[in-house]
């Protein structure tokens, strides 16, 4: 990025020279600003290459358990919300955020109202998930979406 705080000027102009006090630098000490502007270390990238790439996957959403924060299931107002606004598309729907248990069950981080919705107006089909990791402990005992449908 190329500042922009000095004049550039090979001469000062004659009606700035009855300005006292005021300099402009000539190209030479530019250019070695420049210069120096550009041995500046560069940030490095946020990425570190040990983390795991992402992994996604399609997953039948009734199969799915639910976290001990919504073992109810889905907040019905905002499930009728989102059967209002999407009815029973799952095109352009984000994909749910999982984590697997050391059952190998798939527990819901986030999503259970489109997982909800889809279940319940398209059984027995698939939605988009992003598996976030593993837990240590198993999650079969959780309720499935499947077992909660309004």
């Amino acid at each position: 990025m190329v500042s922009l705080r000095w004049a550039w000027a090979s001469e000062p102009a004659s009606w700035l020279s009855a300005c006292g006090g005021l300099k402009i630098p000539r190209w030479e000490t530019r250019k070695r600003d420049i210069q120096d502007e550009q041995a500046e270390p560069v940030a490095q990238a946020w990425y570190n290459g040990a983390m795991s790439s992402r992994v996604f996957f399609d997953v039948d959403p009734a199969t799915l358990r639910l976290p001990n924060e919504r073992i109810d299931g889905a907040d019905p107002a905002k499930l009728q919300r989102q059967i209002a606004r999407h009815g029973r598309s799952l095109a352009g729907m984000p994909p749910v955020l999982v984590y697997r248990g050391s059952d190998g069950e798939l527990m819901l981080s986030d999503g259970v109202t489109r997982a909800t919705r889809a279940a319940k107006l398209c059984p027995g089909s698939v939605i988009p998930a992003e598996l976030l990791g593993s837990l240590p402990r198993p999650v079969g005992h959780l309720p499935t979406v499947k077992e909660k449908l309004p």
